[in-house]
């Protein structure tokens, strides 16, 4: 299996997808009040998106939360900076941003936890097709004893013994 498998490819199209719409609804809503405004909006999107994606594909690996304390720093470091980018004066016409208002945020925050939730919800529903239980028979002298096996990515883990 190659890095970039089938399923990794269909997950990436989905979730690009969904971003850009989601991101475009965001910039087509904020141009009306000023392009600066717009892009500042998607790109805040985008940064936010990405950042709740980072720890959407870590949970799959079931780390807990706090305790990836690069992957935390470097989230942290991105929100910094990101506002750091939008707030200060002098970055505003380097990156053609303005200052956002609370409503921006609201709507950047529904988008990117939406976004979020629909992402674990298509990893629940397509990861666990992948998911196999297969059924090991161990003979012994006298007697066969069957094993419940799952197949999870390629590690088999044994679930119970029957």
């Amino acid at each position: 299996e190659g890095i970039l498998t089938k399923n990794m490819m269909i997950e990436i199209i989905f979730f690009g997808s969904l971003m850009a719409f989601a991101t475009l609804l965001l910039f087509d809503a904020d141009l009306q009040f000023s392009s600066e405004r717009a892009i500042t909006t998607a790109f805040t999107a985008v940064v936010l998106i990405e950042m709740l994606r980072a720890y959407q594909v870590r949970s799959r690996y079931k780390v807990k939360f706090l305790e990836n304390k690069k992957l935390l720093l470097a989230v942290c470091s991105s929100i910094a900076l990101q506002l750091f980018v939008i707030y200060t004066p002098f970055m505003q016409p380097i990156f053609n941003t303005t200052s956002l208002e609370l409503i921006d945020w609201i709507e950047i925050a529904i988008v990117a936890i939406s976004i979020h939730i629909i992402m674990v919800i298509f990893n629940k529903i397509f990861f666990s097709r992948r998911k196999g239980i297969y059924q090991i028979i161990v003979k012994h002298d006298d007697y066969m004893t069957f094993i419940k096996v799952k197949r999870f990515h390629h590690l088999l883990m044994i679930d119970n013994i029957l």
